[in-house]
């Protein structure tokens, strides 16, 4: 009878779901956020999200009346959703309380069984995220995450939210019920998952703690399965969104004080935070953020096993099937400058064409190759023209890339980690980098790269290097070197150490 109770609960949320989905599907379709979004302002988005008055009175905003003003009907909005959303929601808050009374005394169990030393519960952990198929350095270090746990048998499993993935090993896939893009952060959809499916893998496969990798969707998902069964549940930070919000969203001082106390209070709802550098440690145990620094973890990636270093070939290196420069056997010998990456303003693209034109002035035959694609690539090609833009190059390829290249530019401010400077290094590629986050854990300057200040510094750089052929050798080594102590082994050892397992 349970059982039979349970499935028909369940059909009935999943046809309100689709009911309540399908209607606030039609109903967003209707606001036109291209033409509202004059100016992206913390103001603007807390007045478009309708938050509570309590909150909007926390972050600082004030109801304002002009022309950007981009709040819809609200009344005529949640027409037609009222009545699906709050069952769907009853029916989740139901289960939230049946997991709740059933597991709240889990901390008293486990200290029990471990001072009998028996009983203990099964360690494994679900791992949530956001981000899995995305073609970006989250997601590509995740699935090498993920190659290795399959590999070790890790008592972790993914759980993600797509239309395409299908589950394998350490990996359940779930269809989202809803999908669509933000016109503020269009790079990355947004995947609505059916919760309550959630909360039954939760209790089918029977872990007992939780880790999250995206601050989205996901990341509410886990803080609901973390009060539910009460387990604990740990953050891994991949995105400095206070720098995003700065450099991208171009938010004044006061809105980006408001976005770090809403981080701040977001990240207090996770027992512990493994991040990727050592300047984001120190800004969330210093004064701004205040956490324990015994909660607070530096990890690390690695890369894959395939970014070692190739034989030189530029002619085939840089020819591409969608780009109209093939560097001819002739001009081989040119000292070549490479860029791999998204083509976006918060990679610092549009910082290329000074940083190149100033080291042409003193270097005239220098070549600038750049892999990737991304929302900023027409503006690009239109400041430097000069450059060979090979579109997007497979991950397979890019060893080869790295290789027949003579230096790494990566004028980004944004990384926090720089999975791209481990690979160009991996392959004896020197790179040149802001002296910031996560590129100055691994560059050792004036041994396997630079670090600089401004764009004319990394210029000076790149001339000082490629006119110095004699040092080349000792770099490559160098950056070898360094990059084989960034460790899969070591690192993920850690990291279960970290995560108590």
């Amino acid at each position: 009878m349970v059982d039979d109770y349970q499935k028909h609960i369940t059909l009935i949320s999943n046809e309100l779901n689709k009911v309540l989905f399908s209607r606030l599907t039609k109903k967003l379709d209707e606001i036109d956020f291209e033409s509202k979004f004059e100016k992206t302002s913390l103001d603007n988005i807390i007045n478009l999200l309708e938050l509570p008055s309590d909150l909007r009175s926390y972050s600082g905003s004030k109801s304002k009346k002009g022309s950007n003003m981009i709040i819809p009907d609200i009344p005529k909005f949640l027409d037609g959703l009222s009545f699906p959303m709050l069952t769907s929601l009853i029916i989740l808050a139901a289960n939230f309380t049946a997991a709740k009374s059933l597991t709240h005394l889990r901390p008293l169990y486990n200290e029990f069984a471990g001072r009998i030393g028996k009983l203990s519960h099964p360690k494994r952990a679900l791992w949530l995220t956001d981000t899995f198929e995305d073609k970006n350095g989250v997601s590509m270090a995740l699935n090498d995450i993920h190659k290795e746990i399959k590999k070790r048998n890790l008592p972790i499993d993914f759980l993600v939210c797509s239309s395409k993935l299908k589950s394998d090993d350490n990996l359940i896939v779930i269809k989202p019920e809803m999908e669509f893009t933000l016109p503020f952060y269009k790079q990355q959809p947004v995947r609505i998952p059916n919760f309550l499916k959630i909360h039954e893998i939760f209790q089918k496969n029977d872990y007992d703690r939780i880790i999250c990798s995206t601050e989205g969707v996901m990341g509410a998902a886990a803080l609901y399965l973390k009060h539910a069964y009460t387990v604990p549940a740990n953050f891994y930070i991949h995105t400095d969104w206070i720098t995003f919000a700065k450099d991208v969203l171009n938010f004044d001082i006061h809105e980006i004080n408001r976005s770090r106390r809403y981080l701040r209070a977001y990240y207090s709802a996770f027992d512990k935070l493994f991040v990727l550098n050592t300047d984001q440690k120190k800004w969330l145990t210093g004064k701004e953020m205040g956490f324990d620094e015994k909660n607070v973890f530096v990890t690390a990636h690695w890369v894959n096993e395939i970014f070692k270093p190739q034989e030189q070939n530029k002619h085939e290196s840089f020819s591409h099937d969608h780009t109209e420069f093939i560097i001819h056997p002739e001009h081989t010998d040119a000292p070549t400058i490479l860029y791999a990456g998204r083509i976006s303003k918060e990679k610092g693209v549009m910082e290329l064409p000074e940083i190149f034109y100033n080291i042409r002035k003193v270097i005239r035959d220098v070549r600038i190759v750049i892999a990737g694609t991304g929302p900023t690539e027409a503006e690009l090609k239109n400041k430097l023209p000069e450059a060979e833009y090979l579109g997007w190059v497979n991950h397979s390829d890019l060893p080869a890339l790295y290789s027949s290249a003579d230096i790494f530019i990566l004028p980004s401010r944004f990384d926090t980690f720089g999975c791209v400077v481990l690979e160009a290094m991996s392959c004896g590629l020197p790179v040149i980098s802001y002296n910031t986050k996560g590129p100055k854990d691994i560059i050792n300057n004036d041994k396997n790269g630079f670090l600089a200040e401004t764009a004319d510094e990394i210029a000076e750089r790149a001339v000082y290097y490629l006119s110095h052929r004699d040092m080349w050798e000792n770099f490559k080594k160098s950056a070898i070197g360094k990059s084989r102590k960034f460790n899969a082994d070591r690192i993920l050892n850690d990291f279960m150490n970290a995560n108590d397992f």
